[in-house]
């Protein structure tokens, strides 16, 4: 008789044991990844880095491995760039862990952005990609993004003022100021060339080319001086020698990096003044 209670008594535990215990053919819960949101750093005149931050939920009993991400990133509809980036990264269960992933792009592997860039625009961008787990059994979770990359802006040459430095019977001094200013959030080098002053489309003087260093969000003043040949003008040559200085114009090109811009601009108003003209009855 104890031995049938004895027999009894293990059958229940038996049983029990089976009901709590996870059915081998029951289906795991996935682990889940969510780019939770995206960063640019390192932007700068070669190019830039896009951040991906990426969370991975693993609601599971088991421990899960993170082996590598697989991202392609096209930029105004085109592909760009494949990259892998191992991870290395072990999420236990019930928990979540958060990885980012950097994509390195140089503008100059991107010539469909230089006239993005020219017109002051964004460009838009798109990520597909997927995270591999190796274990406990290798899985590929997918996800995707859209969204717009900065891209550097072409500085602002202003020409500010102009004037007369001396008057000969052959050929005129003149000083003309420039002011450069700098939109992008990281300094610049800056690549004058091509300066001419014009007035009543008449070339007046020819510039040396300038290289200008501006600091990020900040503006540069130059001055710059070139020599008028009266010989080679008509109406602005008597003019200059009345005392008189035709309203003139700037035209050049402007460049920085890969990205190179024509420009003209005319004095600021408010600082065209009457110098030229005072100047040349020295």
């Amino acid at each position: 008789m104890p031995s049938s209670r004895a027999a009894s008594l293990a059958l229940v535990c038996l049983a029990a044991a089976c009901a709590t215990a996870p059915k081998r053919d029951e289906p795991r819960a996935p682990p889940i990844v969510q780019l939770t949101g995206t960063s640019v750093r390192d932007v700068s005149l070669e190019g830039l880095t896009l951040v991906l931050a990426l969370e991975l939920q693993n609601p599971s009993a088991a421990r899960v491995q993170l082996s590598e991400a697989k991202v392609r990133l096209s930029v105004a509809a085109e592909k760009v760039i494949d990259v892998a980036v191992p991870l290395g990264l072990a999420v236990e269960p019930n928990a979540s862990a958060a990885v980012e992933v950097p994509i390195r792009l140089e503008w100059a592997t991107l010539p469909g952005v230089v006239p993005v860039a020219l017109r002051g625009d964004d460009v838009p961008y798109r990520v597909d990609g997927a995270v591999a787990l190796a274990s406990p059994r290798e899985v590929r979770l997918p996800f995707a993004h859209e969204g717009r990359l900065p891209l550097p802006r072409v500085p602002k040459v202003s020409f500010e003022r102009s004037k007369v430095e001396q008057v000969g019977l052959s050929a005129t001094a003149v000083r003309v100021g420039l002011k450069i200013d700098n939109p992008n959030p990281f300094p610049v080098k800056v690549e004058l060339k091509d300066l001419k002053v014009l007035t009543a489309g008449a070339e007046l003087v020819t510039l040396s080319a300038q290289d200008a260093s501006v600091g990020a969000k900040a503006s540069e003043e130059l001055d710059l001086t070139g020599r008028l040949d009266l010989g080679t003008l008509g109406v602005a040559a008597k003019a200059v020698l009345g005392g008189e200085w035709p309203q003139p114009g700037l035209a050049g090109t402007v460049r920085v990096g890969s990205f190179e811009k024509s420009f003209s601009a005319a004095p600021e108003p408010a600082r065209a003044g009457k110098a030229a003209p005072d100047a040349a009855k020295k």
